[in-house]
């Protein structure tokens, strides 16, 4: 029987060598706050909030194959190079390159 040492154990001190797992609050999202390279966070500014968006549409302008699902969930360069390279067949130095370079003058 494998036994798990939750998070509070951790906190308590114990110090049993044993299977460590995240204990995750209710409807599963984790404890640390998700930020997404395009998505939204609560109580940015208007302007924000358009810059945002204009850089969703021009991301999907420049990879056509770019869902808003997809670039709600992308959180930073290099989630974003991946799926260029994945979706896209080139290399990773290559979607690497289209990525800075899409990339610049930016402010995510």
């Amino acid at each position: 029987m494998t036994k798990w040492k939750t998070w509070e154990a951790i906190q308590n001190g114990s110090s049993r060598s044993e299977n460590f797992r995240t204990v995750r609050p209710a409807f599963g999202r984790s404890l640390s706050r998700r930020i997404s390279m395009f998505g939204f966070q609560g109580g940015e500014s208007a302007g924000t909030v358009a810059r945002k968006r204009g850089y969703m549409q021009d991301a999907q302008q420049r990879w056509g194959f770019m869902t808003n699902f997809d670039l709600s969930t992308i959180k930073n360069e290099v989630q974003l190079s991946t799926m260029v390279k994945d979706r896209s067949r080139i290399s990773e130095t290559q979607a690497k390159s289209d990525v800075q370079a899409w990339m610049r003058g930016k402010e995510f």
